[in-house]
This record gives structure tokens, C-alpha cells and sequence, in this order.
């Protein structure tokens, strides 16, 4: 059966390889009882057992796990910005509970001397996460949203030509404000004259996008749609990177291209969502935001 190639299913496959991962850990550790001092006045409650120490080897794949799991939890939080607080509290809580017991290792209630009950809370922990992914999925648009960067719509301006990408006929073309300023810079400001030259044919096909909207009673942040079934919509918003990933930095624009494009994502997780790039330094990033992408057409 295909699987589409969404965030939201990019996630789903993530935390399944997270989960494997955490069980084969958990397996390999040894499970004490707790020791408690019965002779005291007042017993505490608490978890009656608790993983031993990791071995060496045992402690590099914990660091490993540790390594997979944050950037997909963060990118999940990045996606629930928008989203209902019953959603996000699910989610927090959900990611807590799971990191605290099966990727720090610390104070887990559900843990026994048996292997199978523990492979059972784990997966019933990781059941959790699943549910808020199950939810995004059906947020939002369907369909296919590419999003070019500023090389790409200099390069290439024309929708048509993105079909192949897509895949499909009917799909979004989704112009960027970080792209839209860059271009608009590079119509002056680039040495070379053939990128000047790009840069305006690219302005000059936004321009009557914008006009074609107008005829339309519309705006070209509503979207028009050109070849009979290739939408071209603009967005408006700048990206909020400071409320995005951790490591993105505001001053480095293909940054601010990957907050714009999780943004995208979070508005339509149930979307494939692809940034058409042939900068590979931006493809690096965006495989680390887990987003799709494509090179230039």
C-alpha cells in the first residue's frame, strides 16, 4: 500500500525506528527491585523497580536514541503551534512520560521484573505519541505544496515546469515572503546580470499572478490558479523563527526559508509539503526539519 510521503507520516516512521530502538535498550538492561528502609514510620510510594546502570556500549546507545528522539519531538512541537491546547497537553504529556521512562531511563511506575510487560508499556507509551501523529494527519489540506526557493523561482518561474515534482497535475506552488524580499534584492543588487535578469522575469510572472487574482475579485494570497490546475498562492506571514526549531537562526536566510516551510507544514501536516531547492546545504537542513525536497525542474 503507498504511504504518502507527508510530515506527518516522515514522523510516524521516525518514531517507529525510536521505538525499536528504545525496545532493544530496554531488553538488554537489567531490572532491580527498589530497596526500600520498611522501618521507618512513613514508606513513600513510588516505582518499585529501576533499570541498572548502562553498560558502556549500552550508554553510547542510549546517547543514540537521545540523538533521534529530541529533533523529532521537536519538530512535532513546531507542528502544534497552531493546534487545539487538548492536542498540545496530550502531546506534552505523552513526550514527557515517554522520554523520562525509556530514553533518560529515570522514574518509571510502569517497569517490572517481567521482559513482556515492560516491551507493553513501552509500546503503550509510544501508542500515545502515535495518537496526537494519527490526529495531524488529518489536519489541513491533502494534496501535493511545493515551495521554491529563491534560486529556484529565479531559475525556473514557470508552474508548469514543477509538475514532474508533484507528480500530479492539480498542486500548490507556495511563494514565500523570505523568497519574495530575496528575489526583489536580487533585481538590483546581484553582480551578475543574468541573475538580474532571472530575478525579474520571476517578479514579472508574480506580478500578473497578481493581477489574474485581481480579475478575479481575489488576492494572490488567496491563490489563483494557472494551466487549468496549478494553483500559485502567496503567503503574507513572515516566519516566526525565534518560535521554531531550536537551531534555526533569524539572521541566516535559508533559516528563515525553513521556519517558513515548517510553517506550511504545520498549517497542512496531512499535505506532502516540498521545498524545491538545489542548495545543498538547504537540503541538509531540511532533512534534519524532516521536510521533503526536490532539486530545481
Amino acid at each position: 500500500m503507498h504511504v504518502p510521503n507527508t510530515i506527518a507520516a516522515r514522523l510516524r516512521s521516525s518514531l517507529e525506528r525510536i521505538v525499536e530502538q528504545a525496545s532493544e535498550l530496554a531488553r538488554g538492561l537489567g531490572v532491580r527491585r527498589l530497596e526500600r528502609d520498611l522501618g521507618t514510620a512513613v514508606v513513600m510510594s513510588g516505582a518499585d523497580f529501576h533499570f541498572e546502570k548502562p553498560s558502556a556500549a549500552q550508554q553510547d546507545a542510549q546517547l543514540e536514541l537521545k540523538r533521534r528522539y529530541e529533533p523529532f519531538s521537536e519538530v512535532v512541537r513546531v507542528l502544534l503551534r497552531a493546534a487545539p491546547e487538548r492536542l498540545v497537553s496530550d502531546w506534552r504529556k505523552a513526550d514527557k512520560k515517554f522520554k523520562s521512562a525509556w530514553i533518560e531511563l529515570g522514574t518509571n511506575y510502569t517497569l517490572s521484573a517481567d521482559e513482556a510487560r515492560n516491551e507493553a508499556a513501552l509500546r503503550k507509551d509510544a501508542d500515545a505519541l502515535a495518537q496526537v501523529l494519527s490526529v495531524l494527519e488529518g489536519i489541513g489540506t491533502t494534496g501535493v505544496l511545493l515551495v521554491p526557493d529563491t534560486n529556484s523561482l529565479v531559475d525556473q518561474p514557470d508552474p508548469v515546469m514543477y509538475r514532474p515534482i508533484a507528480g500530479r497535475d492539480d498542486f500548490t506552488l507556495v511563494l514565500l515572503p523570505p523568497v519574495l524580499d530575496e528575489i526583489d534584492d536580487l533585481k538590483i543588487a546581484h553582480k551578475n546580470p543574468d541573475v538580474r535578469d532571472g530575478a525579474m522575469r520571476a517578479i514579472t510572472r508574480i506580478k500578473g499572478w497578481r493581477d489574474q487574482a485581481r480579475r478575479a475579485g481575489r488576492t494572490l494570497n488567496d491563490g489563483t490558479v494557472v494551466d487549468g490546475s496549478i494553483t500559485v498562492q502567496s503567503l503574507h506571514i513572515e516566519p516566526d523563527v525565534k518560535g521554531s526549531l531550536s537551531w534555526l537562526d533569524a539572521s541566516v536566510a535559508d533559516d528563515r526559508i525553513i521556519a517558513a516551510v515548517l510553517a506550511v507544514a504545520a498549517e497542512h501536516p496531512a499535505a506532502r509539503v516540498v521545498l524545491v531547492t538545489g542548495d545543498v546545504n538547504l537540503q541538509n537542513k531540511a532533512d534534519a526539519a524532516m521536510l521533503e525536497t526536490a532539486d530545481t525542474p
